[in-house]
């Protein structure tokens, strides 16, 4: 008698144990199959980036000399490009770039952006026929994309680079000058008669 209650208990545990197990794993596969599904490219993680992407310069006057990883292996892990100025003319504005028009991320550094005119620029990214070196975290930097210098203006007012960039440089430039008016006329309206 004891060993037909063992088996029925032995039998009963059993199929309570597979019944949890199967609700376990279909609730966890559900979850999985509602995970929301990544679109387009996303940023590279820089604390597991080994390998440095393609960097490629759009601006006939603006070489890429060398890159490489700085602080592999961290999260503060970034790609620094020296960049060969070839230009008889100061560089004012900078964009790197990495993706297409769809997806794209961008740092631009445009000397332009605090003045109105190129004659009010007082300090320049690059002056003519020289190297300096760029930072770029690579968390900013789309995954299975070159990194582009793709965008430039000079001091005398020429610009090269991927028109998308060019026009995306132009729009940043006009909403700062927005904002310097809107500062502006907040300050005429604060200051006392």
């Amino acid at each position: 008698m004891k060993s037909n209650q063992f088996k029925r208990s032995t039998v009963l545990l059993v199929t309570i144990v597979l019944a949890v197990s199967a609700i376990v794993v279909g609730v966890s596969r559900g979850r999985s199959e509602q995970a929301p599904k990544k679109k387009g490219p996303q940023p590279l993680v820089p604390s597991t980036v080994t390998q440095l992407p393609p960097v490629i310069s759009k601006v006939k006057d603006l070489q890429v000399s060398s890159a490489r990883i700085v602080r592999q292996g961290t999260p503060a892990a970034a790609i620094e490009i020296d960049i060969i100025n070839n230009s008889d003319h100061a560089l004012v504005t900078l964009n790197i770039s990495s993706g297409d028009q769809n997806d794209w991320s961008s740092r631009t550094m445009d000397s332009l952006l605090e003045v109105d005119s190129l004659d009010e620029v007082k300090e320049f990214l690059m002056m003519p026929h020289s190297l300096k070196t760029f930072e770029w975290n690579l968390g900013a930097i789309l995954e299975n994309s070159p990194v582009f210098i793709s965008g430039a203006t000079f001091q005398d007012g020429t610009e090269d680079g991927d028109p998308y960039q060019i026009k995306i440089i132009h729009h940043t430039r006009s909403k700062a000058k927005e904002e310097r008016q809107a500062a502006k006329q907040a300050e005429k309206k604060e200051v006392p008669k």
